[in-house]
């Protein structure tokens, strides 16, 4: 999360100029150079989703009961289904964002 926490410390402005001047213009570094800075935001956003899904009773419980720590914790399709409103939520954000500009 460190590293997360020092990409997010770049302005997203600053890395896109940063990037078009090491490399040669193209679409391809564009769309790196917005990519980049929001790497950050959905780790962010699905860390706390686990960690919401870890903190569950019905975790706690499969752990309690003898399943192995990652085995209880690491159910994909509980991950899915808990943390798809956030998910969405994030994700509309994110377009209106980029309908701006995303810089």
């Amino acid at each position: 999360m460190r590293v997360m926490d020092g990409l997010m410390a770049i302005p997203s402005i600053l890395l896109a100029i940063a990037l078009i001047t090491l490399t040669r213009p193209g679409l391809g570094i564009v769309i790196v150079a917005i990519v980049i800075p929001e790497v950050p935001r959905i780790v962010r956003v699905v860390r706390a989703v686990v960690l919401s899904i870890r903190s569950q009773p019905y975790i706690e419980s499969a752990i309690a009961g003898g399943t192995q720590e990652r085995q209880a914790a690491v159910a994909p399709r509980a991950a899915q289904h808990a943390g798809a409103a956030d998910r969405a939520i994030d994700l509309r954000l994110r377009l209106g964002d980029a309908d701006r500009g995303g810089l």
